[in-house]
């Protein structure tokens, strides 16, 4: 995890990070785990629990990033290892099974 030195009004010193977070990335998490904090989440959350819904928005593959398919079959498989794979740490749907029943119906 985060291991902070030094927290105050203006400043915050870190001295260690998670392994899985790149140099780059560190002040888009914090900023993050700040901002959830901010909007007061809901007091179901542990504190992991905030940190892992910091971590994963700010480490996030960006909209329109190219992966190669090694990278592709990965994010599927590391989503079906979650324990609540259809809704992302927002509550936000992760996708929808569509019956081909459904199919038919929408185009004929």
């Amino acid at each position: 995890g985060f291991l902070f030195d030094e927290i105050g009004q203006e400043k915050l010193t870190l001295s260690g990070v998670p392994i899985q977070i790149t140099e780059g990335e560190v002040g888009i998490v914090i900023d993050e785990l700040i901002a959830t904090r901010r909007e007061g989440a809901a007091p179901t959350f542990s504190t992991t629990e905030l940190l892992a819904k910091s971590m994963s928005k700010a480490m996030a593959v960006k909209s329109g990033a190219l992966l190669d398919i090694a990278s592709q079959q990965g994010l599927v498989n590391d989503l079906f290892a979650c324990s609540e794979s259809g809704r992302s740490p927002f509550n936000k749907t992760v996708y929808v099974v569509i019956s081909e029943n459904d199919i038919d119906n929408k185009f004929n």
